[in-house]
């Protein structure tokens, strides 16, 4: 978990991650993040949550972590802040484990897909929209045999009430 200095300017607090980096890299850097001008020099607290969620994204990318977790990273987010979220995911060379609902960002960002189904685990590999695919071609699929099954059992029941009866000999 990256943790926040408030007192720290936003230049400040990024360094922190990688400070071997030139001043110029680290403003260009920044920039990425929607950090211009002045705004770097300005103290972390005074930005919003979603202002500083950037700022945390910037410092934790420049560790170059291998793994990442995120649980619903977009929620409240502004635009902007989405955009640099999926850009800077995007330009990302590990692992990430995100949970979202947000059908937009899983589009944009996701190769493979984990589902819980019935008793286990099903990978699906592609976005979202892929994963949708192929749940709903897996649905019909299942609902196509469902209702052959029960054609069948109809059918053995017309032709156990067909059969002729034999009568008992007295």
């Amino acid at each position: 978990m990256i943790l926040l200095t408030g007192r720290a300017s936003v230049l400040d607090e990024v360094w922190k991650a990688n400070p071997r980096l030139l001043p110029a890299e680290m403003r260009s850097y920044l920039a990425k993040f929607l950090f211009f001008g002045d705004d770097v020099f300005r103290k972390v607290k005074s930005f919003s949550g979603g202002e500083q969620s950037r700022v945390v994204l910037a410092k934790l990318i420049l560790l170059k972590p291998n793994f990442l977790a995120l649980d619903e990273p977009t929620n409240h987010l502004d635009i902007a802040s989405r955009e640099v979220l999926e850009n800077a995911l995007l330009e990302f060379g590990g692992t990430i484990l995100v949970v979202s609902h947000d059908r937009y960002f899983l589009n944009k960002i996701v190769n493979r897909i984990y589902a819980f189904e019935g008793t286990g685990l099903k990978e699906y590999l592609g976005n979202y929209s892929y994963y949708e695919e192929k749940k709903k071609e897996k649905n019909e699929k299942e609902k196509k045999k469902s209702e052959l099954a029960k054609a069948e059992k109809r059918k053995q029941a017309d032709i156990k009430n067909i059969r002729p009866k034999t009568k008992k000999r007295s």
